[in-house]
């Protein structure tokens, strides 16, 4: 019996201050879910400020980058219609070149106009690699003007 009234003090003692300091008031209670509230309200300003300037950035790139394509595809046209060489064989090497840029340079159309907006930070992955394949295109395009020449 001795034991068990012990044990009871024991816990008693150690349990009284334990539920005694888990009290908050119910000013402080709201006072901190407001906060919170306020905190989530920002939060998603932030979040939905980000979506659109993300789907501004790529309307705008989209665009420019459709308008270096129509450039591209100009070049393009002009290097067929400048091809005068005499040798068969020759224009028909320049023209499967040319065809083989085409065909990039549709490709990479295609790309962009069905490309789906999912996350910033893919969008920027996507966008470099973009900007890669159209410079590597643009400079293989150059190549081929100054090789047509």
């Amino acid at each position: 019996m001795r034991t068990f009234l012990t044990i009871m003090l024991v816990f008693l003692i150690v349990s009284i201050p334990l539920l005694t300091s888990c009290t908050v008031s119910s000013a402080e209670y709201n006072k901190n879910l407001n906060e919170t509230v306020e905190d989530l309200n920002d939060a998603k300003a932030v979040l939905a400020q980000a979506e659109f300037d993300s789907i501004n950035d790529y309307n705008t790139f989209k665009v420019s980058f459709k308008f270096k394509l129509g450039e591209n595809q100009k070049v393009l046209n002009n290097l067929k219609l400048d091809i005068d060489s005499n040798d068969k064989a020759v224009r028909a090497i320049e023209n499967s070149e040319i065809s083989k840029l085409e065909k990039r340079n549709a490709t990479l159309k295609y790309k962009i106009e069905n490309y789906e907006l999912i996350s910033t930070q893919k969008w920027e992955i996507s966008k470099e690699t973009f900007n890669n394949e159209l410079d590597d295109l643009r400079s293989s395009i150059s190549s081929m003007a100054v090789y047509d020449k």
